[in-house]
């Protein structure tokens, strides 16, 4: 199998954006080590993480990144073992091209979108039951909460944010401190006369 050229493009990816990567991982108890952040491309069910680099917004497919960091090269495709778009368990991975991608579709059923919809029904009633027991996982620490533990909101199926109170806090106020410092830093460029 040769090696995809665009595995270049992950050579910006920092240790820092590995540990937010793993941060936002879950083992479930099928084995699989599913995804927990909100950007999943809801069509193919996989799932993005999204970074800002110069200015510029770049967005990695979880599964590819879980595959390169655990193998040191990417191909074409990159395969589910287990079925599970959101997995990034690095055994559950497996290198291919197109055709293989769609003989395992042929061979699972799912060259249609029936077998896709049903595991996002699946997923969907999981998380209904669990807000009916009312309660929720926290996508950053990974802790299962009351869902009082939960700020509001309206946008989500669950009416409650993806991240317990603590979690939030925590995350804005490391925003607010590198917005703050990327402040300072234009108005220290700005005095000495660079451009932003």
């Amino acid at each position: 199998m040769s090696e995809f050229k665009p595995a270049e493009r992950y050579a910006v990816l920092t240790p820092a954006d590995w540990r937010r990567f793993d941060a936002k991982r879950v083992i479930t108890e099928s084995g699989c080590v599913e995804w927990t952040g909100r950007s999943i491309k809801r069509r193919s069910g996989h799932a993005y993480f999204h970074l800002v680099r110069a200015g510029r917004r770049q967005t990695f497919l979880v599964h590819r990144m879980a595959f390169l960091r655990a193998n040191g090269y990417l191909t074409e495709v990159i395969r589910h073992s287990c079925d599970n778009p959101l997995c990034t368990a690095e055994a559950h991975l497996l290198p291919g091209v197109q055709a293989d991608n769609v003989a395992d579709a042929v061979q699972r059923g799912r060259n249609d979108p029936t077998g896709l919809l049903a595991y996002l029904k699946q997923r969907s009633d999981r998380i209904a039951e669990m807000t009916q027991q009312g309660i929720k996982t926290c996508c950053s620490c990974g802790l299962t909460k009351r869902l009082e533990e939960f700020g509001r909101r309206s946008s989500r199926v669950t009416g409650r944010d993806s991240r317990c109170l603590p979690c939030r806090r925590a995350r804005d106020a490391s925003r607010s401190q590198v917005i703050s410092e990327q402040r300072r830093e234009r108005r220290r460029l700005a005095r000495a006369g660079g451009t932003t």
